[in-house]
């Protein structure tokens, strides 16, 4: 009986150890005598008793009412969002208050930027968003509108935890990106286009439709060249005037370039193709493609004119490199020899999309020390009943 007691009595303890440490602590600051140490302290730099001063910016008073945003590590309002991005240094976060329309361009050259959303919508009214050669975070969103596009060029990391609206490209990568995205595209122009050996990994739906009165050639959901690997963990709904003029593809991958669509295409419009492929690039789609051209392979003729194969379901190859999928297969003039894979199975869906945490670190570490109370109390329940089965023994 007093061991089990004593295990009983450990395990309160430390269970009570652990709930007490996700409450938070107070902090107390003891002001000086008088305003005047406060004043001379900002103004020099030291306090009346020679120790060194905090910087004046972590003193400063909180964002005031009518500020549309703030730098979180300054503490600084702002009435505009231009005026807080011609402020913010390396390694900042600008924290947006309200939504924002604001004819803006954010870029971060060279940097690492975080733009917090907050819950709240960003729209740029026709302008972009770029990141080169530095690292771009713009997180808890939200809706971000942009003119043209979001870009990510030359070594740049660029993560979106919100949805995207854009006039033209959704997402673009080159030279060597890495980009992110947890939410939803809806543009006219290619949902993301990556090229140079970039690598874009998306979860969420691609919605795309040609403009009308901007037609552009080859406008797709997702498009891969040169090297570059698309990964869209959702589905693509691409529509458009046509699938050789203005652009209506689901999927498209040239010049080496690699996309696996883990949900289903859906392309419409006069010829509209599902998958386009060319120059070895190669398509794995783990749903179903739905478009009046199944699938298009392109190719030059004799004359030096480009040329387009298409597949109907029924002209898959009959044997497959991936076990699960028909393959729909091209060897092209030069020699290069492109891919399509289709799921084999009839009811193929896409996989649901999942956003992940919003980075409340503090709800993070409550649910870890949940799972070790939880855990804690079943370790001493077993080892109490292990004593009293040893007594009785």
């Amino acid at each position: 009986m007093k061991i089990r007691q004593k295990c009983m009595l450990f395990t309160t303890l430390l269970s009570l150890s652990l709930v007490f440490s996700l409450l938070p602590l107070p902090v107390f600051a003891f002001a000086d005598e008088s305003n005047e140490a406060s004043i001379e302290a900002i103004e020099t730099g030291e306090t009346t008793n020679g120790n060194q001063a905090p910087p004046a910016e972590l003193l400063a008073s909180p964002p005031a009412v009518g500020d549309i945003c703030m730098i979180v590590e300054t503490n600084m309002g702002y009435t505009t969002l231009a005026g807080a991005l011609a402020d913010v240094t390396d390694d900042q976060t600008i924290k947006l208050r309200e939504d924002i329309s604001e004819a803006t361009t954010i870029t971060a050259i060279g940097i690492t930027l975080t733009i917090d959303l907050d819950g709240f919508s960003l729209d740029l009214e026709g302008e972009d968003i770029a990141v080169d050669n530095g690292s771009l975070t713009i997180e808890n969103g939200g809706t971000v509108s942009v003119g043209f596009y979001i870009r990510a060029a030359n070594n740049s990391t660029l993560t979106v935890s919100a949805n995207i609206v854009s006039g033209q490209y959704g997402i673009t990568a080159n030279n060597n990106s890495t980009v992110f995205v947890y939410g939803n595209i809806n543009s006219d122009g290619d949902g993301i286009y990556a090229s140079a050996d970039s690598v874009v990994t998306m979860t969420g739906n691609i919605v795309r439709t040609t403009n009308p009165l901007t037609p552009g050639y080859g406008r797709a959901g997702v498009a891969a060249a040169t090297g570059s690997i698309i990964t869209l963990n959702g589905n693509i709904f691409s529509s458009g005037v046509g699938g050789s003029i203005a652009g209506a593809f689901g999927a498209s991958a040239h010049r080496g370039g690699e996309v696996f669509v883990n949900g289903n295409i859906v392309s419409s419009g006069v010829d509209a193709i599902g998958a386009w492929v060319g120059h070895g690039g190669k398509i794995t789609v783990q749903g179903t493609i739905d478009a009046p051209r199944y699938i298009g392979f392109l190719d030059f003729d004799v004359d030096g004119m480009m040329a387009i194969v298409y597949m109907t379901p029924e002209d898959f190859d009959t044997l497959s490199q991936k076990t699960g999928y028909l393959q729909y297969s091209w060897i092209d003039y030069s020699g290069d020899t492109s891919f399509v894979w289709v799921s084999s199975s009839s009811d193929a869906s896409a996989i649901p999309p999942t956003i992940p945490p919003t980075g409340d670190t503090n709800a993070v570490m409550g649910f870890t020390l949940l799972l070790a109370f939880l855990a804690v109390g079943a370790i001493g329940t077993k080892l109490a009943k292990s004593r009293k089965s040893q007594k009785l023994l």
